[in-house]
């Protein structure tokens, strides 16, 4: 970013910067190498990489190496943003003149804040070019989730903002309503009605981000392209950008003016880059590993999983970086696998298959069909199935070929694969991540990473499980039930959790058959002991206030014998016996629940507890007040 001279000598001076330390700054930040600085001022290398290191001080810039300059001036990136963000509120441009005579205003309330980012120089002067220079009136950044579109957006704000007279970010992650959400950005821009929607965007210089726009593509496809064709109209003044996985529009219904639409590609980082992003790191031993060119290049650079791995490392990887790689390779041939086998049926031989799962644990590395039989993936002796093998890869484009300078043929994942596993990849950690916030009782936190999992992979029924739980911990009832019956759509052990939570739910809306009908089919496939558990409850649940005492007992009985841990079932079995006259043996198990659920808060403090549960323990504390003091409080 072109920090303006004066903007950075005050905040130098501010910190205590000398005359000859800022004169050192001022070129390390125009981007220019220590020895080339050395060569104008005249000054050894060393010193003028002491007069930095004071800055750093000064700055308090923490770390080592390279990554403290683009700390830096990550720094006096944000402090300029808000300086400029301020000035703009108050209708000055940035620099203090306002040279198009309309008012400066900035929306970013929905952008997010930029905490660290490294590279894409190349990509920023791009948008500058296009955005800036060309005047282009929409351009579109493009790649699959996590690939850093809406930070490099964020950071060509930060760069080249001050350009315009207005700018407005929308996020539709949330499948909100496109004609709402141009009428809102409207109304900020000239503060006019919608039907002057043109004219306002023709008046005054404006940029108006649209923040993830796949899911509007799918839902709202009619109302993107009349927002691109409305700032095709406003050309040459203002401009739509925009950030999706993929482009599907077809140009052609623009018609000439389809040639001014630009689209920028976003790959991964490259490895000097993502050795960048990964260095404030809280995994110190992340940069050491022997691993980490391996760990970057399975993951063909992607930042966010990149990010993810370095921040919650005792979460993903465990300690153990090299069996983390392991295993994350074995997960991405299966899914692979899984993908193949799901969209192709049996149209893909098991050679092809073994082909496109071992360029996927490549990343995005093209790989010959000489790689392939160094590594023991092909047979030398069978080159023409092999042959045979890509050729039909590269017919479903699942594969494709890219020829070099030596005429030898190379091969790669095409991109709709690559981000198919990519985003499976990123909901299930994102998944884990938010499980673990959920154990530990920070719910919001959890919604967070839960909703982005569920984004990236509608049909993980465990994150759609886990995210239903969050909502009802929240009290949000109608989004609990709504996530709930999307892990139900799957057969796996979260569906079937999921199955009995909504009977859960309603039975406590008194909708008893339409619940034990439920817990029923799920009881006959299901498996999983712990599951199994919760249906029994539920179902002894059912049947007790159908006053079908004897169903009733003879599940909360298989429950306890299965999960003998949870207080419920034993709560609810002593409701059973006092309505069966046993009053000694209901006691027993009175005692027995609030001794299992002590248990459990010791071991899990954060545990929420519950609506139902909470009555029946107190329900046990009543009746066990005089017998026993110590369950009284």
């Amino acid at each position: 970013m072109k920090i303006p001279q004066e903007f950075l000598t005050t905040v130098a001076k501010r910190v205590g910067v000398s005359e000859n330390e800022l004169e050192v700054l001022t070129r390390a930040v125009e981007g220019q190498a220590m020895t080339a600085i050395s060569q104008q001022l005249g000054v050894r290398k060393d010193a003028l990489q002491k007069r930095l290191g004071e800055v750093y001080k000064k700055f308090e810039i923490p770390g080592s190496g390279p990554g403290k300059l683009a700390k830096l001036e990550q720094l006096l990136i944000s402090e300029y943003e808000k300086q400029m963000r301020s000035r703009g509120q108050q209708g000055v441009s940035p620099t203090g003149a306002n040279t198009s005579g309309a008012s400066s205003r900035w929306d970013l309330s929905e952008a997010p804040e930029v905490t660290s980012f490294c590279g894409r120089s190349t990509q920023l002067q791009t948008l500058e070019r296009w955005i800036v220079a060309d005047k282009s009136p929409v351009v579109a950044v493009v790649g699959m989730g996590g690939a850093g579109k809406t930070a490099l957006v964020r950071q060509a704000i930060a760069n080249f903002g001050h350009y315009f007279d207005c700018i407005v970010w929308r996020t539709l992650n949330d499948r909100r309503d496109m004609a709402t959400i141009l009428d809102s950005a409207i109304s900020f821009i000239g503060d006019r009605k919608e039907s002057d929607a043109l004219e306002s965007l023709r008046s005054s210089r404006c940029l108006f981000v649209l923040d993830a726009l796949e899911q509007s593509w799918r839902s709202q496809p009619e109302d993107c392209e009349e927002i691109i064709d409305l700032f095709l109209q406003s050309s040459p003044q203002s401009c739509l950008l925009l950030t999706s996985w993929d482009w599907p529009l077809n140009h052609s219904k623009f018609g000439d003016r389809s040639s001014e639409i630009r689209v920028l590609e976003l790959g991964g980082l490259s490895e000097n880059e993502a050795r960048m992003l990964l260095e404030s790191s809280s995994y110190p031993d992340l940069l050491q590993s022997d691993l980490i060119a391996e760990l970057i290049n399975l993951y063909g650079g992607n930042p966010l999983i990149l990010k993810l791995v370095a921040n919650h490392a005792e979460i993903l990887v465990s300690g153990n970086l090299a069996q983390f790689i392991k295993s994350t390779t074995f997960s991405v041939g299966q899914l692979v696998r899984k993908f193949l086998e799901t969209h192709y049926n049996d149209e893909i031989p098991s050679l092809a298959i073994e082909i496109a799962s071992w360029l996927a644990v490549n990343g995005d590395r093209a790989i010959s069909l000489q790689d392939l039989q160094a590594n023991g993936i092909v047979d030398p002796d069978e080159l023409w199935e092999s042959e045979r093998a890509l050729e039909g890869l590269e017919t479903h484009s699942i594969v494709i070929q890219e020829q070099r300078h030596n005429r030898m043929g190379y091969f790669r994942l095409s991109s709709q694969v690559t981000q198919e596993i990519t985003h499976q990849l990123l909901a299930k950690y994102l998944n884990k991540i938010g499980h673990k916030s959920y154990t530990d009782g920070n719910f919001k936190s959890a919604k967070t990473d839960l909703k982005n999992a569920v984004r990236y992979n509608e049909a993980l029924a465990p994150a759609q499980y886990n995210l239903g739980a969050t909502y009802e911990h929240l009290d949000c009832r109608d989004e609990a039930i709504a996530h709930y019956r999307e892990a139900a759509k799957q057969q796996n052990r979260a569906a079937y959790a999921a199955i009995n939570n909504l009977a859960r739910l309603q039975i406590l809306e008194g909708h008893l058959d339409e619940a034990i009908a439920q817990l029923k089919i799920a009881l006959e496939r299901a498996s999983d002991r712990v599951v199994l558990a919760a249906l029994h409850k539920n179902l002894g649940w059912g049947y007790w206030l159908q006053n079908h005492c004897g169903l009733a007992f003879d599940h909360l009985h298989q429950s306890i014998d299965l999960e003998g841990d949870r207080p419920a079932a034993y709560y609810l079995l002593a409701q059973v016996l006092e309505a069966k006259g046993e009053l000694e043996e209901a006691i027993g198990y009175w005692k027995k629940g609030l001794k299992s659920e002590r248990d459990n808060h010791k071991k899990h403090p954060n545990t929420w507890n519950l609506p139902e549960l909470e009555i029946w323990q107190m329900m046990a504390r009543q009746r066990l007040g005089t017998r026993s003091p110590e369950f009284s409080s």
